[in-house]
């Protein structure tokens, strides 16, 4: 799960006039070691930032506790039909583990069908994604269009959308186009897992 940090940053006028008048702005950062870890203890006086070739006072920083909801789009199609049970769902239900306390989150596959509601438990997603019998196209696109939509409608402070699965979408240039529409339109981050079967390594 990224560690995100919250920066609150001294930042230019748009114009001579406004110049005087001292702006701030908050960027949302995920800070990793060279081996992938998280880094959980970093201070304000670690971090430089510039913006068009100037640097930028920190002014803060602080761990981003702002309310999470997560939709995860889960690959249920014929091409992960032998991993699916095995190393998908176990996939999901660890990233969901990872995730901060009191994260809402809700479920689609790719067939593409809603499978939970935001808020409902772990244990009741990993029964119902066990009972998914994987088969059929990848139709991850159109799951991925709805959760956005979904996402933007409850309107969380941080939005994330998950694909977990192969690479085998049945993409069209209209689909993932309206896919990149969703996203910005309602402020969702995006993040893809590809899981390879245990058998392959």
């Amino acid at each position: 799960c990224p560690m995100l940090w919250l920066i609150l940053l001294a930042a230019a006028g748009s114009s001579q006039a406004a110049a005087s008048v001292p702006l701030t702005r908050a960027v949302t950062v995920s800070v990793y070691t060279k081996k992938l870890l998280p880094v959980e203890d970093l201070k304000a006086e670690e971090v430089r930032v510039s913006e068009d070739k100037r640097e930028r006072k920190v002014l803060g920083l602080e761990r981003d506790r702002r309310p999470l909801e997560v939709a995860i789009v889960v690959d249920s199609g014929a091409t992960v039909a032998p991993s699916y049970r095995s190393d998908l769902v176990p996939a999901v239900v660890d990233f969901w583990k990872a995730l901060p306390p009191d994260t809402k989150v809700a479920l689609w596959s790719t067939a593409p069908a809603k499978i939970m509601d935001f808020g409902g438990d772990l244990a009741a997603a990993d029964s119902k994604l066990r009972m998914i019998a994987a088969a059929g196209g990848n139709y991850g696109f159109d799951s991925m269009v709805d959760a956005c939509k979904e996402l933007g409608k409850r309107g969380a402070a941080r939005r994330m959308i998950v694909y977990v699965g192969s690479g085998s979408l049945q993409a069209r240039r209209a689909g993932t186009s309206r896919r990149a529409r969703a996203l910005g339109a309602d402020l969702v981050t995006a993040m893809a897992v590809r899981v390879l079967p245990r058998a392959r390594g």
